[in-house]
C-alpha cells in the first residue's frame, strides 16, 4: 500500500521534482515567465511562507504553496507543480489538492493566479476545486493563451 506524506517543501525536493515534472507544468512555467521547471520550484517556494511537498512512498509527486507579496497579505497566489507519476495517484492527489485548499483559502479574501489554457487537466482541476475561471488573456515572454483563475473569500 502507497504511503502518502505531506513536507515542508525543501530545496532537495525541488531538485528531484524538476527533472520528472509533467510535459504540461514544464510547458507552462516556460510560457508564463521562460522559468525551467527547476527555477520555477525554487522562485515559487521562496516567495511562499509554507510550501509543502505532496510525497508517496519518499518520491515528490508534487510541491504547491500560496505566494505573498509585500503589501498584499489578503492576496494568495496558489501554485502547484507535479510529477509525471501524478496521475496514477489521482484519488489520493484529488483529496489531498482539496485539504490543501480549504486550508489555505480562508487566510486569504483572494486567491488568484494563471494557468496556461492549453494545460486543460488543470483547468478543470482547478473548477473542480471551486475555483472561477475567466477568459483567456496574453501573458508570458510570448503573450500566449492564459486565464485567470480566482476564488474569493464569502
Amino acid at each position: 500500500m502507497t504511503k502518502y506524506v505531506v513536507a515542508p517543501a525543501t530545496v532537495e525536493h525541488a531538485l528531484e521534482l524538476a527533472p520528472v515534472m509533467r510535459k504540461e507544468d514544464t510547458r507552462e512555467v516556460w510560457a508564463g515567465a521562460h522559468y525551467t521547471p527547476e527555477v520555477a520550484l525554487l522562485t515559487s517556494m521562496a516567495g511562499s511562507p509554507e510550501p509543502v511537498s505532496w510525497l508517496a512512498d519518499d518520491r515528490v509527486l508534487y510541491m504547491c504553496g500560496v505566494g505573498e507579496f509585500p503589501g498584499m497579505k489578503d492576496q494568495g497566489v496558489p501554485w502547484g507543480l507535479g510529477a509525471r507519476e501524478l496521475p496514477k495517484h489521482s484519488r489520493p492527489f484529488l483529496r489531498f489538492s482539496r485539504n490543501f485548499i480549504l486550508d489555505v483559502a480562508p487566510r486569504y479574501r483572494q486567491l488568484l493566479n494563471f494557468v496556461d489554457a492549453r494545460h486543460t487537466v488543470a483547468i478543470r482541476w482547478l473548477g473542480w476545486l471551486g475555483f472561477k475561471l475567466w477568459p483567456v488573456q496574453p501573458l508570458g515572454p510570448e503573450n500566449l493563451s492564459f486565464h485567470m483563475f480566482t476564488m474569493d473569500r464569502t
